[in-house]
């Protein structure tokens, strides 16, 4: 929504996380860059989590609200980045997440329709991975190690917070691109758990539509 690319619409619809899977799983198997394959496998693991039914097919969308705020489950403060790292029993990653998130460059994130309410950030990576690594003086998998045990503790306080509502509508053309986008990627990434996600959300969509 800004002229940077950085803040998003938060609202997530299925068939854009289909079509997204799909490109960076043939962009790996084009340049076998880790990094894409890391974005593909965070992906449909958030697809499997929080946007599959009970039976194997797909729900439409998550709202892009939460409590009337745009964004409301994804924004943060650093107070709050530090309450969750500390609970966590992580105040040793404080300073790194600050920094990798972008948090120590100040806010990038104020809501349009209440801007009487304090501005806050979207978090962000400047760059790949390996390249933050490298300008931090860490090797790539310390760094990868250290932010995923930061987005470990991010997200579970995360999920304290109001969730946003789940659209469960289930509609045959989407869930045919998030089919895709995991046999696509199951296929090149050789992980039988996709290839398994889209072969009983086909399943579903053909016994029930």
């Amino acid at each position: 929504t800004d002229s940077k690319w950085l803040v998003p619409h938060f609202e997530k619809m299925i068939y854009d996380n289909g079509q997204l899977a799909s490109t960076y799983a043939e962009a790996y198997d084009e340049t076998n860059n880790p990094y894409y394959a890391q974005v593909v496998r965070e992906t449909l693991d958030y697809v499997l989590r929080e946007m599959t039914s009970e039976t194997g097919a797909f729900y439409s969308a998550q709202d892009a609200e939460v409590d009337a705020r745009e964004g409301g489950s994804y924004l943060w403060t650093p107070e709050q980045i530090r309450q969750a790292l500390t609970e966590a029993g992580q105040t040793e990653d404080l300073d790194f997440a600050l920094e990798v998130y972008g948090l120590d460059k100040g806010t990038n994130f104020q809501d349009p329709h209440h801007p009487s309410e304090p501005p806050s950030n979207v978090l962000y990576l400047a760059d790949e991975p390996a390249k933050v690594a490298r300008r931090m003086n860490m090797s790539e998998q310390e760094f990868n190690e250290r932010r995923q045990r930061v987005n470990t503790a991010l997200l579970a306080a995360r999920d304290q917070r109001d969730q946003p509502l789940t659209d469960d509508k289930i509609l045959a053309g989407w869930n045919g691109l998030m089919i895709s986008g995991f046999a696509d990627s199951g296929r090149i990434l050789k992980e039988q758990k996709y290839i398994d996600a889209a072969a009983r959300a086909g399943d579903d969509v053909l016994t029930n539509m």
